[in-house]
C-alpha cells in the first residue's frame, strides 16, 4: 500500500513538473553569467529627465574567463513621427557596494545608437557572486501623448545577453502626479512586443510612486513602462538647435570647401587668356639664373650647357663682352674671347663671382681676357 502512495506521489511531482511548469525554473550560470537580482530605482524630474540608480546581484559560478559585464543603452528611440528621438546619457558612478569604483570603458556607437559600458577589468577575471552599482542621468524620457504627457521608458534594456532571475524597478514620481490621475501600461519581450507576460504592477500606498517586477526574464527580453498623466506638469525636453541639425553640418563644410576651392581655382589655377597667338618665353624664372634653373632639371648635376648659359648671362647684364675669333684655318674649330667689363662683382652671387675669378684671375683687372679653347676644366670651376 506505501508501494503504491509513493508511485502515486512520484507521478504528481512529474505531472507538476512537465504538464503544470507554472512561472518555471530560476536560471544557473551553467554557460554564462545570471542576473540574479536586477534592482532599479528611477526618480523622474519636472524637466523631463531621470536619474537611475541601478544595483545588480550577477552569478558567474565557477565559469572562467569571466571578466565583467555589458551595459548597453539606447540612445535613439523610436517615439513616432514629429517627436525628437534621441536621449543623452551622463554616467554619475559604477561602483562595487562598497562604493569602490569599476574600471570601465565607454564605448560610443553612432551608427547603431547605443552607448556601452564595458565594466571590468580586461586582466582580472571574476567569479561567484558579484555587484555592481549602475548610477546615470537620462533626459528626453517624456514626450506628448494623446492625453497629455508620458512617460516612455525601457526600464532594463533589451540588450542583455545574460539572463535575469528577478527584476524590479521603482518609479518615483514628481509632485502633483499620482496613482489618481496616471494611467501606467507594461510591456515585455524583445523588441517590438506589446505583451506584458510575468510583468506586475504595484502602486504605493500614498500613490506617489509605482513599483514593476518580474521573474524569469531571458536575454534580450525588455520590461518597458508607459505612464501618461496629464500635461503641464512636467516640461518637455527641448532640444537645441546643434542637436536638430548638428549632424547635417559636415554638408555645410563639403559645400565650403567646394567653394572655396573654387575661389582659388578661379584666382590661381585658371589658364591666363591671350588675345592673338602666345609667346613662348625663354627667360628663366625670376630671381633664378640659368644654372640654378638648370640645376633643377638635373637633380643637381651640372652640364656645361649650365656654365655656358651662365657666361652669356653675365654678358648680357654687362660683366663681360664675348668676341668670336675668326681664323683663316677653315679646319680649326671656333674659338671665342671674353673680355671682363666690370671688376666689382657684389652685385653677384657666390657661384657667379667664382666663374668670374676662375676664367680672370683673382685680380680681376678690367679688360682682362681669355680665350674658352683655353679653360680646359671650365667645368670645374664652380663645382
Amino acid at each position: 500500500m506505501r508501494k503504491n502512495i509513493w508511485i502515486v506521489y512520484v507521478g504528481i511531482v512529474i505531472l507538476g513538473v512537465f504538464v503544470f511548469p507554472g512561472k518555471g525554473l530560476a536560471f544557473t550560470p551553467d554557460t554564462d553569467c545570471v542576473i540574479q537580482d536586477f534592482n532599479s530605482q528611477i526618480q523622474l524630474n519636472p524637466d523631463a529627465s531621470a536619474k537611475i540608480d541601478e544595483t545588480l546581484l550577477v552569478d558567474c559560478g565557477t565559469l572562467p574567463e569571466k571578466h565583467g559585464i555589458f551595459r548597453i543603452l539606447p540612445t535613439k528611440v523610436n517615439r513616432g513621427q514629429g517627436i525628437y528621438p534621441y536621449t543623452k546619457i551622463k554616467l554619475l558612478g559604477i561602483t562595487n557596494t562598497q562604493n569602490v569604483p569599476y574600471q570601465y570603458e565607454t564605448i560610443n556607437d553612432r551608427f547603431y545608437h547605443t552607448l556601452t559600458w564595458k565594466i571590468g577589468d580586461p586582466d582580472i577575471t571574476i567569479r561567484g557572486l558579484n555587484t555592481y552599482k549602475i548610477s546615470y542621468l537620462i533626459n528626453n524620457v517624456v514626450i506628448p501623448s494623446d492625453n497629455g504627457n508620458a512617460l516612455y521608458l525601457n526600464l532594463n534594456g533589451n540588450f542583455w545577453e545574460l539572463p535575469i532571475n528577478k527584476y524590479s524597478a521603482t518609479v518615483n514620481l514628481p509632485n502633483s502626479i499620482t496613482k489618481a490621475n496616471t494611467t501606467v501600461q507594461l510591456y515585455s519581450g524583445e523588441f517590438g512586443s506589446v505583451g506584458n507576460k510575468n510583468v506586475q504592477l504595484t502602486w504605493s500606498r500614498d500613490g506617489k510612486n509605482f513599483m514593476v517586477s518580474a521573474a524569469n526574464l531571458s536575454p534580450k527580453t525588455g520590461v518597458t513602462v508607459w505612464a501618461e498623466f496629464p500635461a503641464g506638469i512636467v516640461s518637455l525636453f527641448q532640444p537645441s538647435w546643434f542637436s536638430l541639425y548638428g549632424q547635417y553640418l559636415w554638408i555645410l563644410l563639403l559645400l565650403a570647401v567646394l567653394w572655396f576651392g573654387g575661389r582659388i581655382w578661379q584666382r590661381f589655377g585658371r589658364d591666363l587668356k591671350f588675345k592673338g597667338p602666345i609667346v613662348v618665353e625663354y627667360d628663366p624664372p625670376k630671381g633664378m639664373s640659368p644654372l640654378e634653373t638648370g640645376l633643377l632639371t638635373t637633380y643637381g648635376a651640372i652640364k656645361p650647357t649650365f656654365i655656358s648659359a651662365t657666361i652669356v648671362d653675365l654678358a648680357v647684364r654687362g660683366y663681360l663682352k664675348i668676341k668670336e675669333i675668326s681664323d683663316a684655318n677653315w679646319l680649326q674649330q671656333k674659338d671665342w674671347e671674353l673680355n671682363l667689363l666690370k671688376s666689382d662683382l657684389s652685385g653677384l652671387k657666390p657661384f657667379e663671382q667664382k666663374l668670374l675669378t676662375g676664367l680672370f684671375g683673382e685680380s680681376l683687372s678690367l679688360d682682362a681676357t681669355t680665350k674658352i679653347s683655353s679653360q680646359k676644366r671650365i667645368g670645374r670651376i664652380i663645382r
